[in-house]
């Protein structure tokens, strides 16, 4: 049996289904999951704060699936903060460093910032968040004039 020293490094990656396609969060950025109420709320509150409802099916232009069911509540370690309604939990993933791969040349415009990379699970290949690039277009959406960040568009 391998000693712990000899395993490699793995993190633990929230999945979730998102327009219908497997998404993972790192979970150092997630909060809680709260399930979703009827309606569509501008933000939702938990734990004294509040988190700002960003639609990820909008910005990344999905076709709408089922009714969110869940919202997962993220952080960045700036202290920017969101709810992100999901169709659905999947279950935790541990992914080691060489498991989340580089962006294809496919991706070449503003999803480079919210996209950090893709992972193959047991059942499919799953889109990596990056949460703060994710926080990022939230802070955008909620402040149309701030200025556009490096790199480009909104």
């Amino acid at each position: 049996m391998p000693s712990p020293r000899s395993r490699p490094a793995s993190r633990r990656w929230l999945l979730v289904r998102l327009g219908g396609h497997p998404y993972a969060l790192d979970t150092r950025h997630v909060r809680h999951l709260l399930p979703c109420g009827a309606g569509a709320a501008p933000a939702v509150r938990f734990d004294g704060a509040e988190y700002r409802v960003l639609d990820l099916v909008r910005l990344f232009r999905l076709d709408p699936g089922p009714a969110s069911a869940t919202y997962v509540l993220v952080h960045d370690d700036a202290g920017a903060r969101a709810a992100l309604p999901v169709d659905g939990v999947v279950g935790l993933i541990d992914l080691g460093e060489g498991e989340v791969t580089a962006l294809p040349a496919v991706y070449r415009g503003r999803e480079r910032r919210w996209f950090a990379g893709l992972a193959r699970t047991e059942s499919a290949l799953a889109i990596v968040l990056s949460v703060p690039g994710v926080l990022e277009a939230a802070r955008a959406a909620a402040d149309p004039a701030a200025p556009v960040p490096a790199g480009g568009e909104r």
